[in-house]
Formats: structure tokens, C-alpha cells, sequence
């Protein structure tokens, strides 16, 4: 995922800009941590929802 988002930066137009390539990676390590911490909840509210029963 973070290969993909180097690739694309020296493939665009603007690389050999590191600013543009920080502000991809920080994106892209938002949506990964974001998408780890829903996925996390899920798992929690599943605990909590079995152990109920």
C-alpha cells in the first residue's frame, strides 16, 4: 500500500517533490489506521456481543 503511493508519486507529475510525497504517505497512513481501528471496534462490539449471550 505505501509502494503503491511511492509509485504513483514518481509516476506524477510531481515527483521529485518529498512535500507531495509526505502529504500522500500521511494520507495513506490515516486510512490505514482509520481502517484498523474500525476494524478493531468490530472486533470488540463481536466480543462483547458474544460474551453477552
Amino acid at each position: 500500500m505505501i509502494r503503491e503511493v511511492v509509485r504513483e508519486w514518481k509516476s506524477g507529475p510531481d515527483r521529485g517533490d518529498t512535500n507531495v510525497l509526505i502529504q500522500m504517505l500521511e494520507e495513506e497512513i490515516d486510512h490505514l489506521l482509520s481502517r484498523r481501528n474500525s476494524q478493531r471496534s468490530e472486533r470488540v462490539d463481536e466480543e462483547r456481543r458474544l460474551r453477552s449471550h
